[in-house]
């Protein structure tokens, strides 16, 4: 948590850090200069819904929520920016958490929720009571929280705006960066997330793809190739 609260000081500066946490009196927070306040989570879950309620408590007008395995590597103001005709800006989750028991068509995407910038809006107001009701009811099925989101986000009831994947961006799944996006957020709490961001920027202008790949994905591209080798070789052979 710390180093995701480090990070957002060091290239946001100016904007100040609450931290959502049934442990105030816990050593390492309490009256840590990274920290401008601190709110008590009651009766927490322990699970995933725990964070959702405190969305709706944010004493800001403008709010980017950070999960603790997060990092900044780079200014970011700019995410705010949707907030101006949106309610809610998030990245299109890299793998798709989308399961059987789910009530909404596959043509709607899956969102990561490990970064929200969202506007203290009535309507978001009311979209957090429709994901928390929605969330206790899925939970008896599987914990994530990221599937109700989903289903609440499908309603319309709230703007949504889609944040490219640098905002959030997942290195554990396949992910491509590149032209001349730069990364902002990293969604990985490791020691090398930030010397890994600049190696990535620094790589090309062009698309670099990061993460693990299907070892049948690379061996079939392989086979294409040799085939198309083989078969000009093959027109020469027998011009």
């Amino acid at each position: 948590m710390l180093f995701s609260a480090e990070s957002a000081k060091r290239y946001l500066p100016d904007l100040p850090i609450t931290l959502f946490t049934d442990a105030p009196d816990n050593p390492i927070i309490k009256d840590n200069p990274l920290i401008d306040n601190i709110e008590i989570i009651e009766k927490p879950l322990y699970s995933f819904g725990d964070k959702i309620r405190p969305l709706q408590r944010s004493p800001y007008d403008e709010t980017l929520f950070l999960d603790t395995d997060t990092i900044i590597v780079d200014c970011c103001e700019e995410i705010f920016e949707p907030l101006k005709h949106s309610d809610i800006a998030v990245t299109f989750n890299g793998y798709r958490s989308d399961f059987a028991f789910e009530e909404v068509p596959p043509s709607f995407p899956s969102y990561n929720t490990g970064v929200i910038a969202f506007r203290n809006s009535p309507s978001f107001q009311l979209f957090i009571e429709d994901w928390i009701r929605k969330q206790e009811e899925y939970s008896k099925i599987r914990p994530d929280d990221q599937p109700s989101f989903r289903y609440c986000v499908s309603e319309g009831k709230v703007k949504l705006h889609t944040l490219p994947c640098e905002y959030n961006f997942y290195p554990h799944f396949p992910c491509m960066v590149g032209g001349f996006s730069k990364l902002k957020i990293v969604h990985s709490w490791g020691p090398f997330a930030e010397q890994m961001a600049h190696l990535l920027d620094r790589s090309s202008n062009g698309p670099v793809i990061f993460g693990p790949i299907d070892l049948r994905i690379i061996l079939f591209w392989y086979w294409t190739k040799f085939r198309k080798v083989l078969r000009r070789w093959m027109k020469k052979r027998w011009r």
